[in-house]
């Protein structure tokens, strides 16, 4: 097994938290791989010290909706401090195939998006499934500006809504229900992936070679209020230098999550 240690972080700049996601990360990603000669980094997101309590959403303003809405930013796993919901992104130019026609759900169930975080390749046909009584209000927002925004009526029929802004981080929010959000991450190259309920994750198919891997979290700080009333945390993150080899496994831990930006 190879593992890698922490490198020094670069000095933190007053920029918007998706800025990290620059071209450098995806741009020009070509699909040419030997499949037997490559290898596989695995490894774990850890919540640097002791997890926060959880919070709860209030809600009066719509019957439909249960009273009360359990935060669902931060889900930490006791035994390692293994963060759901983490997104990992290697930076690569080229390796394993894209997958292309791809398709994927954001459940509307119980006034909660779920999954929270997704990672989809470019040209992803998202579908919207209403499961409330209720009416939801979606809006897509690419760096604060609005993408789509279409109305999900109560126990609808699925709508439909294509990603195809490469290399981009949409939020998805309701303008209705301001606690509901989804973030979205669509993928120019394959090696993107997002933690399971341990923190854990895993890339495969990986060409050998010297690479920079970064994860990233929404945040769980107190949570202040965007322009349109949605509850918005600073984000953290945490980049790191790995080495990949053929037939072997690198093991990658975070354990420096720090915030993308300072107020």
């Amino acid at each position: 097994m190879w593992r890698v240690g922490n490198t020094l972080k670069k000095p933190l700049k007053l920029i918007l938290f998706f800025c990290f996601l620059s071209s450098a990360f995806a741009a020009d990603y070509q699909s040419k791989i030997d499949a037997f000669s490559s290898g596989t980094i695995e490894g774990l997101v850890k919540f640097p010290g002791e997890a926060p309590p959880s919070i709860m959403f209030g809600n009066r303003a719509d019957p439909a909706c249960p009273a009360g809405i359990p935060q669902g930013n931060l889900f930490v796993e006791p035994r390692h401090r293994g963060i759901k919901n983490a997104l990992v992104i290697l930076s690569i130019k080229e390796g394993k195939p894209m997958v292309l026609g791809a398709k994927a759900d954001l459940v509307l169930s119980q006034c909660f998006f779920a999954p929270r975080v997704m990672a989809l390749p470019v040209g992803t046909s998202l579908t919207f499934k209403n499961q409330d009584n209720t009416r939801h209000s979606i809006h897509a927002w690419i760096d604060d500006v609005t993408v789509f925004a279409v109305d999900v009526p109560a126990q609808s029929k699925s709508v439909h809504r294509p990603l195809e802004q490469e290399s981009a981080f949409y939020q998805v929010t309701c303008d209705r229900h301001l606690w509901e959000t989804s973030w979205i991450y669509v993928t120019a190259n394959p090696y993107v992936t997002v933690t399971d309920d341990k923190g854990e994750f895993k890339l495969t198919q990986v060409p050998p070679g010297h690479y920079q891997i970064r994860a990233w979290h929404e945040g769980w700080g107190t949570p202040k209020k965007d322009k349109n009333g949605h509850p918005l945390r600073q984000p953290e993150e945490e980049t790191l230098d790995v080495s990949v080899h053929t037939n072997h496994t690198t093991e990658v831990t975070f354990e420096g999550l720090a915030p993308t930006f300072h107020e």
